[in-house]
């Protein structure tokens, strides 16, 4: 919010844009906001929207590194197959959450990456100037775009020769990262992702725990289909095991297989989204199992999915051979059954939860507005606790959750920013104050 103001009023400098917010450096997001900012007052309807353009443009690249893969012209089923995994409505969290903007932009860097180091038809020193570019852009983006490097770095190595240009092109990609990173490190605060109750964010203190990071692994790789966030599922935790189950395979049978392609690209997808996951358990997994079932950490599990049909589209089983009883024909042909079915009732499945939950963050999002926007007419000893209940959804207390919007709110209101434009402010004024929500009194300590 600041940022964007400052450029409003031109004093913006460089290091707000280069300034940490929680674990990451959100340069390329920044920037767009700010010319969001300039556009439409930063109407994050419009952030949504971008980012939804953004996210097709990537399937489209997707799609030209499929073609890449497969060496051949892409049929309906293979596309409309991708199409249900990666549009899949188990990812309604980001896309209705204009700050995944950066998520969607690490998507389309790696993928360009991709493009660039396995498929680009042209000179080749442009084509790697190119994919460094896109490197450092998805490592500007958010942290996780850090993984582009060593993603790349298979994919260079998967064309591996002694000429001397490959050690020169290795050497120029494992160079760029590492200036890139030392670069970003340089004044990082290091476990500044801990939000709200969050206490062990530490690396440290989760890889200490396997057990329990395995558990949290599990259940995230498992999250694609969307489920209510109130339990701890066993089920997504097996469903989780046998989804890494068939990445593995993918990734062993890729390797097995390498000299019959020059685009590894379910190899790639399947890496990244595995790495992408780990970040999530390393940092995440102090917190209890059920929270990796939130629906914001859905989008490497569906790369993770589309990785592995990716593969089953270059291998089609031979139904001729499987009728004859040739074994291996019939295990393959069983397989891909099964993926259909999967596919099938994850589609099914996600759209009805898709739909409910977009429901349930809109109610929370309009709430959330009417709660800003009408603040003046709740009773100042209660303000705290609207706050709290209904913007951080509980996260601190009454006190600090007021002291946090404190700054973000005059801005906004000032600049008429967000929900401050004009028309919008008027709506949510006519709605008036949300209904009460539970407050805990608040307790004085004792005199001494």
């Amino acid at each position: 919010m600041t940022l964007v103001s400052d450029a409003l009023h031109h004093i913006l400098h460089p290091s707000e844009v280069w300034a940490q917010y929680s674990e990451a450096r959100l340069v390329v997001s920044n920037l767009f906001l700010i010319g969001f900012g300039y556009v439409d007052r930063l109407d994050l309807r419009s952030v949504v929207l971008f980012s939804a353009v953004v996210f097709v443009a990537t399937f489209f690249l997707m799609l030209v590194a499929v073609r890449a893969y497969l060496g051949r012209r892409l049929t309906f089923l293979p596309v409309f197959s991708l199409g249900v995994v990666w549009f899949s409505f188990v990812g309604v969290s980001n896309a209705l959450w204009a700050f995944q903007l950066a998520w969607y932009f690490v998507l389309l860097f790696l993928f360009a990456t991709i493009h660039f180091l396995c498929i680009w038809p042209r000179y080749r020193p442009i084509a790697l100037t190119f994919a460094i570019i896109t490197a450092v852009l998805g490592s500007l983006s958010m942290v996780q775009g850090f993984l582009i490097w060593p993603v790349g770095l298979v994919a260079l190595l998967w064309v591996w020769t002694r000429e001397r240009k490959r050690w020169v092109e290795v050497g120029v990609w494992i160079g760029a990262g590492a200036i890139t990173t030392l670069v970003y490190v340089r004044g990082y605060t290091w476990g500044a992702g801990c939000i709200g109750p969050a206490r062990n964010c530490s690396v440290t203190h989760n890889a200490g725990r396997p057990g329990h990071l395995a558990q949290y692994l599990f259940t995230l790789t498992g999250n694609v289909l969307g489920v209510a966030v109130r339990w701890d599922s066993a089920w997504e935790r097996l469903l989780g095991v046998a989804v890494l189950a068939a990445a593995v395979f993918v990734i062993v049978r890729s390797i097995q297989e390498r000299h019959n392609t020059l685009v590894p690209l379910p190899l790639l997808m399947i890496l990244y989204a595995l790495l992408f996951d780990l970040t999530l358990a390393l940092g995440r997994s102090g917190q209890r199992n059920v929270a990796g079932q939130q629906g914001r950490y859905t989008m490497p599990n569906l790369i993770l999915v589309a990785g592995i049909l990716v593969y089953a589209c270059g291998h089609r089983p031979c139904l001729r051979a499987a009728r004859k009883g040739d074994r291996k024909a019939i295990a393959i042909a069983v397989a891909f059954g099964l993926l259909g079915v999967f596919v099938v009732a994850q589609g099914v499945y996600s759209t009805q939860y898709g739909i409910r939950q977009a429901r349930v963050l809109r109610a929370h999002q309009v709430r959330d507005a009417q709660t800003i926007i009408n603040l003046d007419r709740v009773p100042r000893r209660l303000r705290g606790c609207y706050v709290n209940a209904y913007v951080w959804n509980g996260a601190y207390d009454a006190r600090k959750a007021l002291t946090l919007i404190g700054l973000p709110v005059y801005i906004a209101r000032r600049d008429r920013l967000m929900i401050f434009d004009p028309g919008t402010y008027r709506r949510y004024r006519a709605l008036g104050v949300p209904p009460p929500p539970k407050c805990a009194p608040r307790t004085r300590a004792p005199n001494p």
